[in-house]
């Protein structure tokens, strides 16, 4: 909570940024809070240098526009990949944007995933910043699709997407194969693609 409190009064620029609580749970797992500190700070400023260049690559969104541009990127993406599997779940009544929004950036997957597998994807946010959450939620729906389509209600999606039983391997390279680059100038100025 300290460290929550200091980035509240020192870091003006963050109106919101959902991912703060799970990414500070993991990085007080392995260092003291001094050092959790500096790990954030560092990725505070270089979210906030990214945004000064004019990029529209997030590395760490941290307003209410850049989470909803986000939100529209995981779904530009994921209608590039698993459009069929978005038509059934919007069928069934499964709200996918709100899923991406909530569970994948706004909670980091913690959630969704074992301790043990979430410190993978954590380990890899930092480095690559948000856009892995975006691979990982594009994962789980991709390595799940067959007990998906068997799915007939949202609640029964919910369920397995939250049943936190993955091979973290498997996930792992199914998120790192999404090939999720645009050619397009446009799209990418949109923050519809992130590369």
């Amino acid at each position: 909570q300290r460290i929550l409190w200091i980035v509240n009064q020192s870091y003006s620029f963050v109106e919101m940024c959902p991912v703060l609580p799970p990414l500070l749970t993991v990085l007080l797992c392995f260092l003291d809070e001094p050092q959790t500190f500096s790990v954030l700070h560092c990725m505070l400023e270089q979210a906030r240098s990214r945004v000064k260049q004019g990029e529209d690559r997030w590395y760490l969104p941290y307003n209410q526009a850049q989470l909803d541009k986000y939100t529209t990127a995981a779904m530009t993406v994921a209608r590039n990949h698993i459009a069929a599997l978005l038509s059934h779940l919007e069928r069934i009544g499964f709200d996918t944007r709100s899923w991406f929004y909530g569970r994948v950036l706004g909670d980091g997957l913690s959630r969704l995933l074992p301790l043990c597998q979430w410190t993978r994807v954590m380990s890899a946010m930092i480095s690559e910043g948000c856009k892995v959450f975006m691979r990982f939620g594009l994962a789980l729906l991709k390595v799940n699709s067959e007990a998906i389509r068997k799915c007939s209600t949202a609640a029964e999606v919910e369920n397995i997407l939250s049943s936190k039983a993955f091979d973290i391997d498997r996930l792992t390279k199914v998120a790192f194969g999404f090939q999720i680059r645009s050619s397009n100038p446009k799209a990418m100025q949109g923050g519809e693609v992130y590369d």
